[in-house]
């Protein structure tokens, strides 16, 4: 079998094993991406024991995290469109648009739905006050049970070891209404070839002050 695209075997309990050990045990192995080096040891495999009502939904659940994120096979990241290494200061009302970059840092060519900031991506902006008070966004305000849904677009196409970068306004999809310093950050599903699960980008900050005149 394979977990999340890799090497794997699932060994199942025998009818007797609870007459002989004790326990119904099922074990899983798992070829780890990359070796592991725990003290002096390093580790090519990933063992997990477990009862065998609870291992298979531990099995489809499981996700390895890279050590280093900019050796996984998938990232996003964000960015503030002009601010090359300067503050990102805005007043209340502009626009603050995103540079967004995903990276296929994978050998397989990754299908991506990048469309739909509900169902395919979204952004978790916060204010940084004492309680980090999170930003409502304009979509999520949205009542789509009475309107016909929009057409399915297709997935980006983005070829091993290429990335594609886009732009995404972020203003028009939340309100930044009053000054102070907020937190962005951006979150989209995997590519269906790397499985089940979600990556988080980096995370922005942006100063917004009062419009003139006011």
């Amino acid at each position: 079998m394979k977990v999340q695209g890799q090497i794997a075997c699932l060994i199942w309990p025998s009818a007797d094993q609870k007459k002989i050990t004790g326990d119904n045990d099922a074990e899983l192995i798992v070829h780890s991406p990359q070796p592991l080096k725990i003290r002096d040891t390093v580790y090519s495999f990933l063992m997990l024991n477990a009862d065998k009502d609870s291992i298979l939904a531990l099995t489809h659940n499981l996700k390895f995290l890279a050590l280093d994120p900019q050796n996984a096979p998938f990232l996003m990241e964000i960015g503030i469109e002009g601010s090359e290494g300067r503050a990102a200061v805005f007043r209340v009302g502009e626009p603050v648009v995103l540079a967004v970059t995903l990276s296929n840092n994978s050998d397989r060519t990754l299908h991506v739905p990048f469309s739909d900031p509900i169902s395919d991506y979204r952004f978790k902006v916060s204010s940084e006050g004492v309680d980090r008070m999170p930003v409502t966004g304009k979509y999520q305000q949205l009542d789509r049970e009475h309107k016909v849904a929009p057409p399915v677009a297709e997935p980006v196409t983005i070829n091993p070891h290429s990335v594609y970068q886009t732009k995404i306004e972020i203003s028009s999809l939340y309100q930044l209404p009053w000054p102070g310093n907020f937190t962005i950050q951006g979150q989209i599903k995997l590519p269906v070839e790397l499985g089940p699960g979600l990556v988080n980008s980096n995370t922005l900050r942006v100063t917004v002050v009062a419009a003139q005149g006011k």
